[in-house]
């Protein structure tokens, strides 16, 4: 039960970098922002890879601030998902 407590703390942490993950790869998928990604042979991997970075920044921002839910940190998170996704996408050559 201990071991229980701590993990659930941490899944709590980082739930916001998947949700924005998700949301974000939805949206392009749809084209309802940006221009329309076609396919979803590449999803889950920008899923991933938008998670991480996010959870990244989430981590660091507790480490520097001190602690969760500053709205610091989650404007740091749009920014983060953004970049990574625009990294996936490779935006610079469009």
């Amino acid at each position: 039960m201990l071991l229980g407590v701590p993990l659930f703390h941490l899944l709590n942490l980082l739930a916001p970098a998947l949700g924005v993950a998700l949301l974000l790869v939805l949206a392009t998928s749809l084209g309802v922002i940006g221009r329309r990604w076609r396919g979803f042979e590449g999803w889950l991997g920008r899923v991933g890879w938008i998670t991480l970075t996010g959870s990244l920044c989430l981590l660091g921002c507790l480490g520097w601030l001190g602690r969760d839910g500053k709205m610091l940190a989650y404007g740091l998170l749009v920014i983060t998902a953004a970049l990574t996704q625009a990294v996936c996408l490779k935006m610079w050559r469009r």
